[in-house]
């Protein structure tokens, strides 16, 4: 029995959140992920077009079609996780209190606070929170860190002297 588009709609968000839950417990590289997905895409479309032109094949589609929902929110999983194998990159240090030393690059005011735009250059510490680590001091790192803080005071330089020197 064929899918309306509603079913295969509300199936194929169901597939996509199924991979999501699945990347959760198991890790895979998001490159061979993307490729996996690349390669149920195609065969998709080769069942697609066969299926208008003989009219056979049509659960064969569906489920290629939601496992392609499927690996696609695994993939996104995979790769929205932040990479701890890169001690240079800031993302690494997620979840941890930091001192950084770094330069201001944008300021965005608005009525009651201003929004600042860090881009790091050193790691002067990181203490992580969750993680039996210890703490880990002095490294050059590089990303950019989002900074809420009051309107005053409203020299930057004074301010750029008090956000490389405090936790985060």
């Amino acid at each position: 029995m064929p899918l309306s588009r509603a079913q295969l709609l509300f199936s194929s968000c169901l597939a996509f959140i199924a991979g999501i839950f699945f990347g959760n417990f198991f890790s895979w590289p998001a490159f061979w992920l993307f490729c996996l997905d690349l390669v149920l895409l195609f065969l998709v479309a080769i069942l697609y077009f066969s299926f208008l032109t003989k009219k056979k094949g049509g659960l064969a589609f569906i489920v290629l079609f939601l496992s392609v929902f499927f690996v696609f929110g695994w993939w996104r999983y995979v790769s929205s996780l932040p990479d701890y194998s890169q001690p240079s990159k800031l993302s690494g240090y997620a979840s941890s209190s930091v001192e950084l030393i770094g330069r201001i690059a944008r300021i965005d005011k608005t009525i009651d606070s201003q929004k600042l735009t860090v881009k790091t250059s050193y790691l002067v510490r990181a203490v992580p929170e969750f993680s039996g680590a210890s703490e880990i001091k002095n490294q050059a790192v590089t990303g950019r860190v989002a900074v809420k803080t009051g309107l005053y005071p409203e020299d930057i330089e004074r301010s750029a002297n008090i956000f490389s020197r405090k936790t985060i």
